[in-house]
């Protein structure tokens, strides 16, 4: 529900309205002042990196071109406790020229450069915005740092890649997931989830496993009768308890994520994969037992939500 808050200034009255979005989709954020949305990625990436991430987002690495976008892009850094954000801003064309990603000079924008001698190799060819100071400051475009994406035009909802509405994108792996409940033997997931056009979702990280770790909690607290304990994922033996391979062909530690639960692996059959619910901890299981399972699904746009945009209504009297 949105909130609505009224201001009297003697003869006027202002009425603000919030339209709240839904906390699990706030990516892009509208700001009435910039004409546009931004977003405050909170994966640290070199400027070139960051560049790109926001162009496949049908966005621009965002600049201080205006006191606006400026004031928006330091509100996100506070919001986050940000200290530092890599900017649009570069002059990697020409040395000493400092442009926008837009092509804007720095001669007119609204924030200047700090005064400092460059660095004897000058690689200090991107400007970063820093929560401390009112002037930007000189790096190197190789550091990683947290950046923020702007557009103008209304960003696009997530495709996950089907036309299933059960695929549910997450921010923090920046992947699509639905959770079937109805067990299934490993094979049968595998082939539901192809049929999907997804695939058995593979753990890359331990960030993937919290995010099934909680996948798990949020359904097994909407169930009358309690999940078993564990779920397949996309891994397996092959027939031999030695070798383990996600179903990208990849060992467990090249995927990113090779933690086992306490005990385990310790069948020796023919045994596909499989992590306990409670602690996201890896297990090996009969292929042909039955338990729930997830499926992963890569996303083709960015995910965003336009009820970010706020209102803002003058009601004279």
């Amino acid at each position: 529900m949105g909130k609505m808050f009224y201001l009297v200034f003697g003869p006027l009255l202002i009425t603000i309205s919030f339209i709240e979005a839904n906390p699990e989709q706030r990516d892009y954020v509208y700001y009435p002042k910039t004409g546009g949305w931004l977003k405050l990625h909170l994966d640290r990436a070199t400027w070139r990196d960051a560049r790109l991430t926001c162009a496949q987002e049908g966005a621009v690495l965002a600049s201080p071109e205006n006191d606006a976008l400026e004031q928006a892009i330091r509100n996100l850094m506070s919001k986050s406790k940000t200290m530092k954000v890599n900017t649009g801003v570069h002059d990697t064309f020409a040395t000493g020229h400092y442009y926008s990603i837009e092509g804007t000079p720095l001669s007119s924008m609204a924030v200047s450069v700090q005064e400092e001698p460059l660095n004897a190799s000058r690689t200090e060819n991107c400007l970063y915005l820093t929560q401390d100071d009112t002037e930007m400051t000189r790096g190197s475009c190789l550091d990683a740092l947290l950046f923020v994406c702007f557009t103008r035009k209304t960003p696009t909802a997530v495709d996950c890649g089907t036309d299933d509405k059960g695929y549910k994108y997450e921010s923090r792996t920046k992947r699509c997931y639905k959770f079937h409940i109805e067990p299934k033997n490993w094979s049968e997931a595998f082939a539901t989830c192809s049929d999907e056009n997804s695939h058995l979702a593979v753990i890359n990280s331990e960030v993937e496993s919290r995010v099934f770790q909680e996948m798990y909690a949020k359904v097994n607290a909407s169930l009358d009768e309690p999940l078993y304990e564990v779920i397949f994922v996309g891994f397996t033996d092959l027939g031999d308890h030695k070798t383990w391979m996600t179903i990208h062909g990849q060992t467990l530690k090249d995927a990113g994520f090779n933690l086992w639960h306490p005990g385990q692996p310790e069948n020796q059959d023919t045994l596909c994969g499989a992590m306990y619910g409670v602690d996201g901890l890896l297990d090996d299981y009969f292929c042909q037992k039955t338990c729930a399972f997830i499926c992963e699904a890569d996303p083709r746009n960015p995910v965003t939500n336009t009820d970010n945009k706020r209102e803002l209504t003058l009601n004279m009297v």
